[in-house]
Parts: C-alpha cells; sequence; structure tokens
C-alpha cells in the first residue's frame, strides 16, 4: 500500500480518540437486506466478491501498516 498525499498520512499516524487502528474490508456486496439508504448497494441478489487472496493480502498488508 503506497500512501498518497499528507493528508493521508496524518490521518493514519493520529488515530484520534478511538485508541485502535481499524481498516474495514467488505468481501462481498452479498446481504440478506435490501434497505435504499445502502451506502455499497449490497443486497440479496448481489453476487459479487473479492477474490480470497486478496482479503488475505489486505488484511497481513494492513496488520504491517499498524492496524488493528
Amino acid at each position: 500500500m503506497t500512501l498518497g498525499t499528507d493528508r493521508e498520512t496524518a490521518a493514519l499516524a493520529d488515530p484520534g480518540p478511538w485508541p485502535y487502528r481499524v481498516i474495514q474490508i467488505h468481501p462481498s456486496l452479498r446481504c440478506n437486506l435490501s434497505c435504499r439508504h445502502c451506502y455499497s448497494s449490497s443486497g440479496p441478489s448481489r453476487t459479487e466478491t473479492l477474490p480470497r487472496e486478496l482479503v488475505e493480502t489486505l488484511v497481513v498488508d494492513a496488520a504491517a501498516q499498524g492496524y488493528d
């Protein structure tokens, strides 16, 4: 993972009031709900997924960057 702007670097350096650095990974758009307000357009009919190897790599890379 390559850091872009100084703002992104500063955001990673200062986790704010939460004591943990957390990253969210959504490996699938499949969901048992059909919320109209869903930010990821997930739902029961969605079948897109991230490859397992990519998710594993993301987790390992995030841990190396200091994410909990």
